[in-house]
């Protein structure tokens, strides 16, 4: 599986997503900002494409007084993801854009409504047939820090709540449609948000209970699996314990009819080639029987003449 991953080269969250300190005034926050630019910091901080995609919108470009942002719309391991980032100082992709994971899209900035030069990022997961509307942010956005990790090449300068993550070492091998994770023994798995023993990524424990399953993991000697909580978009990974948990997929009808189908021939092929021989047998047991009546022949005229 690829990853998406963090918009900008020095990582620096001043806002995280539903930050509980941001201001009521703005209601909720449902992305992340990034902003933190100590007295060392000189220069452009350039605003990096999350993930390959299409720019899909672009607002106020042009426009010195107005807020500049834009959406990218992704196919991220088999999900529609639309990323979002505001408070552009320029925007330089137009829309309908191809970009590709680390393109530059344009210069962290602080036009519209805000109190310094930052970027606000937003993170939504869609469904594949969705069209924009402003008015969806608090259905579809979620946490980013869930979903993307630092790249080659970025560091982490502020983050005090410790959410950014670094690019995983493990690989993801997706698992077919309709695969459930099944936890067997109530609230005894811990459920976390990587597939690594660590203290600080446990979420709670998992209720008895089939899950929609996404993708297995190979970690740390477990078999973990990626699954779906319950009514939401968020995914959480859970090991696999011998009577605690267990993977199941869908029975692959298509993929069996062929296995069928496949050792029929070979069994047809094997008939045949037997038939093949057992004619090539027969007609010669049939010439050994003509040999045998010739011989019995010849033994029967010497004892009737006295050979």
């Amino acid at each position: 599986m690829d990853y998406p991953i963090y918009p900008e080269s020095s990582v620096a969250i001043t806002t995280y997503y539903k930050d509980p300190d941001y201001p009521k005034k703005y209601g909720t926050h449902y992305g992340i900002d990034l902003a933190y630019q100590n007295k060392h910091y000189k220069g452009i901080k350039y605003i990096y494409a999350i993930f390959d995609g299409e720019v899909t919108e672009v607002v106020n470009p042009e426009d010195p007084a107005k807020l500049k942002w834009l959406n990218i719309r992704h196919k991220i391991n088999g999900k529609t993801v639309i990323s979002r980032y505001f408070h552009f100082s320029k925007i330089s992709v137009g829309k309908g854009a191809k970009v590709s994971k680390g393109d530059i899209i344009g210069i962290e900035g602080k036009s519209g409504e805000a109190t310094g030069s930052h970027l606000e990022l937003q993170y939504w997961i869609v469904p594949d047939d969705y069209q924009y509307h402003a008015g969806d942010t608090k259905k579809y956005a979620v946490n980013p820090c869930e979903h993307i990790y630092l790249g080659d090449g970025q560091t982490v300068v502020h983050d005090p709540k410790g959410e950014v993550r670094p690019m995983p070492t493990y690989i993801e091998i997706p698992l077919p449609e309709g695969s459930t994770f099944n936890c067997v023994k109530d609230n005894t798995l811990y459920y976390r948000s990587s597939p690594e023993r660590k203290k600080d990524n446990k979420f709670g424990l998992l209720p008895v209970g089939s899950y929609t399953a996404v993708a297995t993991v190979e970690n740390e000697g477990y078999t973990w699996c990626k699954f779906f909580i319950p009514n939401s978009s968020i995914e959480r990974y859970a090991a696999v314990y011998k009577d605690i948990s267990y993977i199941s997929e869908p029975t692959d009808y298509k993929k069996l009819y062929e296995e069928e189908l496949a050792k029929n021939k070979a069994l047809e092929e094997k008939n045949a080639a037997l038939l093949a021989e057992n004619i090539v047998l027969t007609t010669e047991l049939g010439k050994a029987n003509e040999s045998l009546e010739e011989i019995k022949g010849a033994i029967k005229t010497l004892i009737k003449y006295g050979g």
